[in-house]
């Protein structure tokens, strides 16, 4: 089914599908509450009704449902089961995820590899950036022996008990740290630090070293190290690698410096960020 967003939007877009030229209020209003509703989907666990995406985008019952019906009727939303009043992100969204896998260059350099880097530990390998406070996956390699953890396109998880979001946050300006541990910390495991004190000085150890340990802090006996992807001193990903073991974790570590100083190197000057 050809349905684009001016087609279900079309107070917010012209029926060209380009943006107007002076956009009013009113369309990006419309356009706001869109997307929310589907950043509420995507991050959801299970399937919403709509008092439920109401509640968590602030929006009133009225509008959530009629915005809910124009995207189930463009694919972007589905039903749970035929019938059902509860909603999760619908397949018209792939083809988005997918562009954005496909033309993002930074991904490809970096997963070219972490998967020599995983077959030459045994280890799992992860690839991700920072969003909007957390950690976004880009991919990642799974080792058949853990068939319980998985890793997904577009994951995101907290920075701040994970390898990749503490390599990361030791690379972030000062401020922007500042925001994310303002937030509240939650604790996954009795290992999680949810001090912000004792966070900002494991990122100056970071820095200085020049990688990051899970001790098991966001899963239970799930141990990662973790190394920043740096352009210009700055950090645009980071890749990690996991097991349920530390030492053979710690001495996988020189290899994973080696593969995150490939791929910075690799990036460097010639991939547009």
């Amino acid at each position: 089914m050809d349905v684009t967003l001016s087609k279900i939007l079309p107070d917010a877009l012209p029926a060209t599908g380009r943006p107007a030229d002076k956009p009013t209020g009113a369309r990006v209003k419309v356009l706001g509450k869109t997307f929310h509703i589907l950043e509420v989907l995507s991050r959801s666990e299970e399937p919403l009704a709509v008092a439920s995406i109401a509640r968590l985008t602030g929006l009133n019952r009225s509008t959530v449902h009629r915005t809910v019906q124009m995207l189930l009727e463009a694919g972007y939303v589905e039903q749970s089961a035929p019938g059902s009043s509860r909603f999760a992100i619908g397949p018209q969204t792939l083809p988005l995820a997918a562009s954005y896998l496909n033309q993002n260059q930074l991904r490809s350099v970096a997963l070219s590899h972490l998967y020599p880097l995983t077959l030459q530990t045994g280890l799992r390998g992860h690839l991700g950036i920072h969003s909007d406070g957390e950690v976004m996956y880009l991919g990642g390699f799974e080792k058949p022996e853990f068939p319980t953890i998985y890793t997904w396109f577009g994951r995101q998880t907290p920075m701040h008990c994970s390898s990749l979001g503490k390599s990361l946050m030791a690379y972030m300006p000062g401020e922007a740290v500042d925001g994310i541990l303002a937030l509240p910390l939650r604790k996954f495991t009795e290992n999680t630090i949810t001090d912000p004190a004792t966070l900002k000085e494991q990122l100056t150890d970071i820095r200085k070293n020049g990688y990051a340990f899970d001790d098991a802090e966001h899963i239970e006996n799930n141990y990662c190290l973790g190394a920043p992807i740096l352009s210009n001193g700055d950090a645009v990903a980071a890749i990690s690698i996991a097991t349920r073991d530390k030492d053979e974790l710690f001495k996988a570590l020189p290899a994973l410096l080696r593969t995150a100083a490939t791929i910075s190197q690799a990036i460097s000057g010639t991939i547009r960020l």
